[in-house]
C-alpha cells in the first residue's frame, strides 16, 4: 500500500479494494477499517452494514439494497457503480461487488476508481470538462 501514497500524503490510482464482510442475522459487518478511514476519511463511523447507507444518494442507496436483494434471491454476484460522499468534501466514484457467500453472510469489496478529495478539485474537474475545445484558426 505504501506505493499509492505521493510526496503529499495524497492518494493515487489504483486505489487498493476494500474488502467487507456481512453477517445478516448478527448485523456483523467487518471491513479493514484503518484502510476504509485513509482511503475514504469518513465524518462517522461504520458499525452496522446500514452504516454504510449513509454515504449514498438516497437513490443509490435504494439501489445498493435492491443489489443485496438480488444477491440473496437469485444467488449471482451483483455489481454496483455508484459515488459515495464520506464527509463533506470527498466523492469517491467507484464499484461494489455483491454475493452471498453462504445463507445470510455476504461478502464482497468496494473498488474505488475515482477519488475526489476537496470541492476545489471537484470544480477544477467540472471546469476541465465543460471548457470548449480550443479553436483552431484556419490560416493558408
Amino acid at each position: 500500500m505504501e506505493n499509492t501514497i505521493q510526496a503529499k500524503n495524497q492518494l493515487v490510482p489504483p486505489y487498493p479494494s476494500l474488502s467487507w464482510h456481512w453477517d445478516i442475522k448478527s448485523n456483523q459487518f467487518t471491513y479493514d477499517q484503518a484502510l476504509f478511514e485513509e482511503l475514504l476519511r469518513p465524518n462517522k463511523p461504520i458499525e452496522t452494514a446500514n452504516d454504510i447507507l449513509q454515504f449514498f444518494t438516497p437513490d443509490q442507496a435504494n439501489e445498493f439494497k435492491q443489489a443485496v436483494v438480488r444477491a440473496r434471491r437469485t444467488g449471482n454476484r451483483q455489481y454496483l457503480s455508484c459515488s459515495l460522499l464520506p464527509n463533506d468534501h470527498v466523492m469517491v466514484f467507484g464499484e461494489f461487488y455483491i454475493e452471498e457467500i453462504e445463507d445470510d453472510v455476504l461478502s464482497g469489496h468496494f473498488q474505488p476508481l475515482v477519488i475526489i478529495p476537496s470541492r476545489q478539485e471537484m470544480a477544477n474537474l467540472f471546469h476541465a470538462v465543460s471548457k470548449p475545445p480550443p479553436r483552431h484558426s484556419d490560416h493558408r
